[in-house]
């Protein structure tokens, strides 16, 4: 996962550069393959995944948004994940995850149109 925490990093920096963002985009199959597996995604909850989701669905430092390719798999992602908000140790880390305020971010942007029904999937499984 410090590869994936590196790619946002790097991206971020190559941003505030003026240069464009490429890392996330290099590192996205390497994040879908290594969050698909089931009998890893627990775990993935418990050290902390949603924070490392929210990293990577931000805005970069200069108000840009995200590529859609990224969104969509994160949004698919969160579909898959095992995220029970009835358990309140799950809402709990949703909350500190910030992940709902990068949601709002991006719909106020227009920048939702396909991902919708992904997001309202993603908060309505568990």
């Amino acid at each position: 996962m410090a590869k994936l925490e590196l790619a946002a990093e790097e991206d971020a920096e190559l941003n505030r550069e003026g240069e464009p963002a490429i890392y996330k985009l290099k590192s996205l199959p390497l994040l879908t393959e290594a969050l698909s597996k089931k009998r890893l995604q627990q775990k993935f909850l418990d050290h902390g995944i949603l924070n490392l989701l929210r990293t990577w669905l931000e805005p970069l430092p200069d108000g840009s948004l995200l590529n859609r390719a990224i969104r969509e798999a994160i949004l698919k992602i969160l579909i898959d994940f095992p995220i029970d908000l009835r358990q309140e140790e799950r809402r709990e880390q949703m909350k500190k995850s910030g992940l709902g305020k990068v949601w709002f971010i991006l719909q106020a942007n227009n920048c939702i149109l396909v991902s919708r029904s992904l997001m309202i999937e993603a908060t309505n499984s568990g």
